[in-house]
């Protein structure tokens, strides 16, 4: 077998459950960003263009970051 690599999940949790985890499950928690409800602005159509675009931005780096995590051509 080859080198394990460690798996990390974000995950979005609202902050009185995080708050409710027992401490010593939350010492072994890194906070990345803390956000409140995200609003939108489907009437606004300058918003929703950004809005798609940065969806479709954010994919394609993914699937790049993919690919070169597992050393894919192309």
């Amino acid at each position: 077998m080859g080198a394990s690599k460690d798996m990390f999940i974000d995950l979005r949790m609202r902050e009185v459950d995080y708050q409710d985890l027992p401490p010593d499950y939350r010492d072994k928690m890194d906070i990345i960003k803390v956000d409140e409800y995200k609003p939108k602005y489907p009437d606004d159509d300058l918003w929703v263009n950004l809005d798609a675009e940065s969806k479709k931005a954010y994919k394609r780096k993914k699937e790049r970051e993919f690919k070169l995590r597992n050393n894919i051509k192309k």
